[in-house]
């Protein structure tokens, strides 16, 4: 892990009040991840990376202290995380199309405003929790933009 994503999550639990040990803990896990450090992400200019690592070091803390056996927790906070972080991408994308042919890419340049009516309702859903558990952000943006979170499932 570089030491300048390191030092920036422990800045940012430190701010969040979280002890040293606590802090060291979340950083050597996020390192690990298989999605790397938060500040490596190519997040959209309209989503701070101050306000993704927040979240991510909550997500981990919640982990920790709330779902001690659930050894998926990490990577599901992990993979919800990015998903919302890449529904700014993704609408970004859909609004550049010229002459969009996929239904949601239309919906979007048509009425940029739901996006932020989506987002707004799943901020919300995730302060009820006291943003501490991030996994609903990824699969509620994901349906909110029309995106796909958890891919085609198998039919046996």
């Amino acid at each position: 892990m570089k030491w300048k994503s390191l030092f920036a999550v422990t800045v940012a639990l430190s701010a969040c009040g979280a002890d040293q040990s606590d802090a060291r803990q979340i950083a050597d896990a996020q390192s690990k991840s298989g999605i790397g450090s938060t500040a490596e992400w190519k997040l959209d200019p309209a989503l701070p990376l101050s306000k993704v690592q927040v979240m991510r070091d909550r997500a981990y803390r919640y982990c920790f202290s709330e779902k001690v056996s659930d050894t998926s927790c990490l990577a599901e906070q992990d993979h919800s995380i990015f998903a919302y972080a890449n529904s700014f991408r993704l609408v970004r994308i859909f609004r550049k199309k010229e002459i969009p042919t996929f239904e949601f890419a239309v919906a979007h340049k048509q009425n940029p405003a739901e996006f932020e009516r989506v987002n707004r309702y799943c901020i919300a859903i995730y302060e009820d929790q006291r943003s501490a558990d991030a996994r609903s952000l990824g699969p509620c943006m994901s349906a909110g933009v029309g995106a796909d979170f958890f891919g085609v499932l198998p039919v046996k």
